[in-house]
Order: C-alpha cells, then sequence, then structure tokens
C-alpha cells in the first residue's frame, strides 16, 4: 500500500469516527483516538526533523523545504544525534547550506530555541569546544579540499541572510564573525 493510499484510509477513518463522535458517545474511542493522533502526529514530526538533518542526500527544492517546516514547524526543533537542530546541521554541507535561510525565517517565527535566537541562527553548538553560534559557524567554515573555496555556497547564504535581514551589521561586531572568518583554522582543510 502506497503512503497516499495509507493516509487516504487514515482520514476515511478519523473522519467517520469524528461524525460520528456524538452519536458513538464513546468517550474511551475518543480518548483513544486522541491519544494515537498526538502519537502520529509527534512521529510525523519526529520523521520530517530526521529528513530536514538529511537534506545533504536528498537535496529537494528551497519551496519543497518551506512547505515542509511550514506544514510541520515543530519539525524544526528535532535535534539529531549530535544535539543539533536541522539549522545546525545543514551548515556543514555546502549542498545543504542553501536551506539555511529558510529554516531560519520559519524558525523565527515559532521562536526556535527561544525568542531572539533568528531561528536558530545565534545557538550554540552543544559539543563545540568553541561555544560557537551557527552563525559563527558559517562564517569559520572551510573546505576539505581545497582553503580558498571556488563555489559561492557560504557566501550566497550570507546575502540571502543579509537580504532578509537575518544577518545584521551590528552582528560583525556583536558575534565576533571578522574574527570568526579570518581565524586560521576557517583557512586549514580540515580531513
Amino acid at each position: 500500500m502506497s503512503l497516499s493510499e495509507s493516509v487516504r484510509d487514515l482520514q476515511v477513518a478519523l473522519n467517520t469516527i469524528v461524525n460520528l463522535e456524538k452519536e458513538l458517545n464513546d468517550k474511551k474511542l475518543i480518548d483513544d483516538v486522541k491519544v494515537a493522533v498526538q502519537t502520529a502526529k509527534k512521529v510525523v514530526s519526529d520523521a520530517t526533523g530526521g529528513a530536514l538533518h538529511r537534506l545533504t542526500g536528498s537535496t529537494p527544492s528551497i519551496n519543497a523545504v518551506k512547505q515542509l517546516v511550514e506544514s510541520i514547524p515543530d519539525a524544526l526543533s528535532f535535534k539529531n544525534e549530535e544535539d543539533q537542530l536541522p539549522i545546525q546541521s545543514a551548515v556543514w554541507d555546502k549542498n545543504a547550506v542553501k536551506y539555511v535561510p529558510i529554516l531560519a525565517k520559519v524558525g523565527i517565527k515559532l521562536e526556535v530555541s527561544g525568542r531572539g535566537m533568528r531561528g536558530g541562527l545565534l545557538v550554540p553548538y552543544p559539543k563545540g569546544k568553541h561555544n560557537k553560534s551557527t552563525l559563527q559557524v558559517i562564517v569559520n567554515i572551510r573546505s576539505s579540499s581545497d582553503p580558498i573555496p571556488h563555489d559561492t555556497a557560504y557566501l550566497d547564504v550570507m546575502k540571502e541572510l543579509r537580504k532578509d535581514k537575518l544577518l545584521l551589521k551590528k552582528d560583525i561586531k556583536d558575534h565576533n564573525l571578522l574574527c570568526w572568518s579570518s581565524s586560521p583554522y576557517s583557512k586549514m582543510p580540515y580531513s
């Protein structure tokens, strides 16, 4: 059975129960279905959060990611095995970093990691030794093969964040972005 068939069957069953709720007059049935729906919602949210951590491999369109996080916003707070948010895991790959602006924009509306954290951009990395924020990691990232990257994926993200007012001029000083972008580690390739 395909996903769409499974969802359609579930919708029919749930709609039937909702339409007959008063006539059935069975509190236990309604309570059990509420628990099942809440459990299913959590499973879908967590599965979607897991998918957001795998954007590197799946590379959907930015619009698809936008629709996904707007429809299943709790997925933005799903942490992976390294205790990272999806926005944090997206920064580590030049193919996934393009999703950072949309994850931040929707994350701001939902106050991911709290008010003022810009949707996760200002959240420190959970296991980092320098307590760098996601924004600092973006400017500090380096290439595994070339210390001077030839593509502009990270620069493009910074421009997009600036255009959307998610990167502010005062961030350069407040978050030491110049220092992080010019540190010896940002110029050295990792293996």
